[in-house]
């Protein structure tokens, strides 16, 4: 415990059990805050969530058995996600292995090191107690690395209660290479240069590197348009005249649209580029007359979705200040481009609403700094094409994984990390059905966290996507819920948004120590625009 104390681990999240009881009892005695959760998937969503905020590693205890298997989804989406992760399963005594001990993790029973090896960065049996301080700082630091990732450590239940000397650890991390191809700046500011039509992608591991202003700076001078992945939204100012807006799933087809009309330069900077983003792997990303540059601090993503002209694994900050500094000013005007807005004048009418409309209504009533985390559904797709950001880490959203309840988890992890600032998860009424016990963890813990629930009646992307791939659909809808009900009995304030007037009560913010739950009604006829269906409109040969 004092291991975690000292490299600021203030915060574990998780769900008690037998063996993983030395080190919940060890909390008692430590600064360390314990949040039990309703479930083991939410605790590590919520320990991910936390992670965004604060920037420290989320940790997670767990039982062993079906406590540590519960995890795996949340485990799974850290490592896609790239967040920083310790998730520490608890196990039965090391005297029983191989004898079937019940809920045994190791290669006699469940064999967890083998299901967690292609989840987690490293999975490490702790089998001396003295060596605790060392694997513990160890994973931390391994959970860190770029890129992020989550550390799963064991522990046996007789070798945690047993008596560990204090022990303080220096680890000094694995130096980021600090090196950048000879001339590489001064090759993207020509590449740029020469283009008539260039552009800069950004995405995810853009985000994670904080380059907001030498990208600023770099298309500024340049006139280069830019646009990111759904994982960036805002690191480029989205109303700023060089904005494209979002590329891919939760875009408006802007940047599409200019990438399709002429490109000759694309610089794409930390973007997974899946199939979501682009559109099944449309060609539209590979210009028929102009060149791509991909530039990646690690090299797992370099190349594997397109033949590009140029491959760059090294720091994205660097290699982009080196580019600004070789860069000159453009002497000609960039092609205008109409700044992105929000719909700010309309208000919701009688229910049920336009979902299309509710996401900037909701940003309109909230403070600016307001933190929206998106769950997976339609309401995702609305939320990222109706919501503008000018900063970055104002829209999240699990997309590595994108399993429902995501957003629901992380943003409670966020709304910890974050007391200071309004944090809203946007939701739909299917991943609250599967996952809305959490709401009595928000109330537990005096959580002013508001759920914006867009109630549809059904699963709404998994009815839509059905009708224009398929034509026909089974009957999607969902149980009749009395959504407010259900919220209230969890301890939560609830409101049915029938009007606009029902919104009122975020006019200054949700400023109740307890969640708020917003049930609203919208259309289930409206469909949002996902290019994911592209990837299922496949022909076989």
């Amino acid at each position: 415990m004092s291991t975690l104390e000292a490299h600021g681990i203030d915060r574990v999240f998780g769900i008690p059990g037998g063996p993983i009881s030395p080190f919940v009892d060890a909390t008692l005695d430590s600064a360390v805050e314990l949040v039990a959760c309703q479930h083991e998937t939410m605790a590590t969503y919520a320990a991910s969530g936390y992670a965004r905020a604060t920037g420290r590693v989320g940790v997670v205890c767990v039982t062993s058995g079906p406590g540590a298997l519960s995890a795996l989804t949340g485990l799974a989406a850290a490592r896609l996600d790239e967040l920083p992760l310790l998730l520490l399963v608890g196990e039965p005594a090391t005297t029983s292995r191989g004898r079937a001990p019940v809920q045994d993790g190791s290669e006699h029973g469940l064999d967890l090191g083998s299901v967690t090896a292609s989840l987690a960065k490293r999975t490490v049996l702790v089998e001396r107690s003295w060596s605790i301080p060392m694997q513990i700082s160890a994973a931390l630091d391994m959970a860190k690395r770029r890129p992020a990732g989550p550390v799963v450590v064991r522990l046996p239940v007789d070798v945690a209660r047993a008596a560990c000397r204090p022990c303080s650890v220096d680890l000094v991390s694995a130096p980021e290479a600090a090196e950048i191809p000879p001339g590489i700046g001064a090759e993207i500011a020509r590449a740029i240069r020469q283009a008539k039509r260039p552009a800069i992608l950004l995405g995810g591991r853009a985000y994670r590197s904080g380059v907001a202003g030498v990208v600023r700076r770099l298309a500024e001078r340049t006139a280069c348009p830019v646009a990111t992945d759904l994982e960036a939204k805002g690191l480029f100012p989205e109303t700023h005249q060089l904005s494209l807006g979002v590329f891919g799933v939760g875009g408006t087809g802007r940047a599409e649209s200019y990438f399709a009309s002429g490109l000759d330069f694309l610089l794409v900077v930390g973007a997974r580029l899946d199939d979501t983003m682009t559109g099944g792997f449309s060609e539209s990303l590979r210009p028929a007359a102009g060149r791509v540059f991909q530039l990646d601090f690690a090299p797992d993503w370099l190349g594997r979705s397109y033949a590009f002209d140029r491959l760059i694994c090294a720091d994205i900050g660097r290699v982009l200040e080196a580019a600004f500094v070789e860069s000159t000013p453009c002497l000609t005007s960039a092609e205008p481009l109409t700044p992105l807005r929000a719909e700010r004048t309309r208000d919701l009418g009688a229910a049920p609403h336009d979902p299309r409309l509710v996401p900037a209504i909701l940003q309109r009533l909230l403070p600016k700094d307001t933190v929206f985390v998106a769950d997976i559904g339609n309401h995702l797709l609305f939320a990222a094409q109706g919501m503008v950001f000018d900063e970055p880490g104002r829209f999240h959203a699990s997309l590595g994984l994108g399993g429902m309840g995501s957003g629901m988890g992380t943003a409670i992890g966020m709304a910890l990390g974050l007391p200071d600032v309004q944090v809203v998860s946007i939701c739909g009424d299917g991943g609250l059905l599967m996952y809305g016990g959490e709401i009595a963890t928000c109330a537990k813990l005096g959580l002013n966290l508001v759920f914006a629930v867009f109630n549809d009646g059904q699963w709404g992307m998994v009815e839509h996507g059905s009708q224009r791939v398929y034509g026909r659909s089974h009957d999607w809808r969902l149980p009749p819920t009395d959504i407010t009900g259900y919220a209230r009995a969890l301890g939560a304030a609830a409101v049915r948004v029938e009007t606009h007037a029902d919104l009122s009560i975020l006019q200054h913010g949700w400023q109740q120590r307890r969640p708020l739950v917003l049930d609203i009604p919208v259309a289930a006829t409206v469909h949002a625009e996902n290019p994911r269906d592209a990837t299922l409109n496949f022909k076989s040969s």
